[in-house]
This record gives C-alpha cells, sequence and structure tokens, in this order.
C-alpha cells in the first residue's frame, strides 16, 4: 500500500523563505524517515517531494509504501510526524547541521558548471535575481525561530491531505 500526505500553504516570496522552505524539506524527511522506516521498520524508503510553485507556495509531500496490514497506522504515524515538526518540533543541533550542510553545498555548486547553467544564470537573467554572492551570508544569518515560524505558518493553514492507495 502507498500512502502519500501533502501540506501546503502559501508564504511570503522572500529568497529566506525559499531557503527555509529547503531547510524544511530536509529535515522532515529525515524525521519521517528516521520514524517511519528507522523505529517502525515499516517502509524501505521514505520520499519527500517538494515543490516551491512560484516563490509564494510551498508543498511538502511525504510518500511511502508499506505493508497494507499496517497502512492506517503507518499514515496516523507520519501525520503526528508531519504535525509536530511543523508545529516547531525542530533540534537546534539538527539546524546546525543542515545550515553547515547547505554552505558547503553552495560551496561546492559554485564550482559546477551545472549549477550556474542551471540555477545561477536563469534565475539572473530570467528573474533578475543573484543568487550568487548573498545566499552564503544569508544561510549564516538563519535562526532556528524563524525556521519554526515558517513550518507553523504553513501548518496553521490547515491545508493537508492524506491519501492512502491499496491493490485489489
Amino acid at each position: 500500500a502507498s500512502v502519500y500526505i501533502c501540506c501546503q500553504g502559501t508564504i511570503k516570496e522572500s529568497r529566506i523563505n525559499s531557503i527555509y522552505g529547503d531547510m524544511a524539506q530536509a529535515l522532515l524527511l529525515k524525521k519521517c524517515e528516521n520514524t517511519i522506516r528507522g523505529k517502525y521498520g515499516a517502509s524501505y524508503r521514505v520520499s519527500l517531494l517538494v515543490s516551491v510553485i512560484g516563490y509564494d507556495f510551498w508543498q511538502g509531500h511525504v510518500y511511502f509504501q508499506t505493508d497494507p496490514k499496517i497502512v492506517e497506522q503507518m499514515k496516523d504515524v507520519a501525520k503526528e510526524e508531519l504535525k509536530r515538526f511543523m508545529a516547531g518540533d525542530i533540534k537546534e543541533d539538527e539546524f546546525n547541521i543542515l545550515k553547515n550542510n547547505l554552505i558547503n553545498k553552495r560551496s561546492d555548486e559554485l564550482k559546477s558548471n551545472k549549477w550556474w547553467i542551471n540555477n545561477g544564470l536563469p534565475e539572473y537573467y530570467f528573474n533578475n535575481r543573484s543568487i550568487v554572492h548573498a545566499y552564503i551570508d544569508e544561510v549564516k544569518e538563519l535562526s532556528i525561530e524563524g525556521l519554526k515560524a515558517f513550518t507553523r505558518s504553513i501548518y496553521e493553514q490547515g491545508n493537508i491531505v492524506d491519501v492512502v492507495m491499496k491493490s485489489e
């Protein structure tokens, strides 16, 4: 059986919110994977598909497959994990590790032609946004309270959908 849960909401358009959205994506995936796969052993893989539609809308999709006998229980577990996370259950050490990973990743990306062609140049020429120089400094300035405010603002909009798909 497959379980799909989506939490979505509008956000204020800003590069900071875009970065918080990336952070939320990574931390939510880790939390769901640790619980569903690690704690319960109920799935081989937990995926999180995140969409930023435009710059003012965020979607987080948790998707996994599990035994049909425990699908409702695992759906409830995943929804509870999503609820806790989106309500602000974020640990300082997880946040700091992720922050350092984002800085290191961007430093590596700046050395890659693929990143420049797919991200840096299109943002500059099509959206009139320079995402190169300020990014690392902006990530350094992010706070755990800012991330919590970001996730809470989406969760409080109440746009959560869950779907269970079973074969007949």
